[in-house]
């Protein structure tokens, strides 16, 4: 990642545990604190019982997404952004996730209705499940500065499969005209049947 005079490069990896028998991902949270610059990215991948308590059980627009080809998952980081100084926008429209060779839009207050509109059971599940994800979802783009830090989640929705690797991508700029996008890479590492793999250390790697 290059953003021009105020980001160096970004990298860090998150552990991620998934089954590989079954072909889903299954997480526990999994929490980032990185400085770069004056600012300060908090990113946690929230674990499904961790969405559940925020969003319930039934009716939540943000687990077990019901289509079977390709068999689809999400992935939810919960993401706080400060700054010391500096005034920074970031584009949560434009996010995407990179899986393999192939690129996934972020989920957003527009595409994600769409996304779940043959699966809704009746009119009063898809009012309640639009009105949560506006809400989890906006606003499309954000502006973070020492007196306005952002709390909110990034959110993607992804098919499954044996990859190991992603990668989020989040557009950002300065007011000064300097914009480029964050790329995380994190880890994805399987269940082997049905068995958790001994997890490592979770580590940053920071370069100029």
């Amino acid at each position: 990642m290059v953003l021009r005079k105020i980001f160096p490069t970004l990298l860090f990896l998150l552990l991620v545990l998934s089954s590989c028998k079954t072909v889903q991902y299954n997480y526990e949270d999994q929490v980032i604190t990185h400085e770069v610059a004056d600012i300060t990215v908090k990113m946690t991948l929230l674990s499904e019982a961790h969405l559940q308590e925020l969003f319930g059980k039934e009716e939540n627009p943000f687990i077990n997404y019901p289509s079977k080809f390709p068999r689809k998952y999400f992935f939810v980081f919960e993401t706080e952004i400060t700054t010391q100084t500096s005034t920074v926008s970031f584009d949560r429209m434009n996010s995407s996730l990179k899986i393999g060779n192939a690129y996934y839009k972020g989920a957003n207050q527009y595409n994600l209705p769409r996304d779940w509109a043959p699966y809704y059971e009746n009119d009063r599940a898809e009012l309640h499940m639009k009105t949560k994800i506006k809400q989890t979802l906006k606003p499309d783009d954000f502006t973070v500065s020492p007196d306005n830090p952002f709390t909110g989640y990034l959110v993607f929705l992804v098919p499954v499969g044996e990859e190991r690797e992603g990668t989020v991508q989040l557009p950002a700029f300065t007011p000064d005209g300097d914009e480029g996008v964050i790329e995380i890479p994190f880890a994805i590492e399987k269940f082997i049947d049905g068995e958790v793999a001994v997890p490592s250390d979770n580590t940053g790697i920071f370069a100029e």
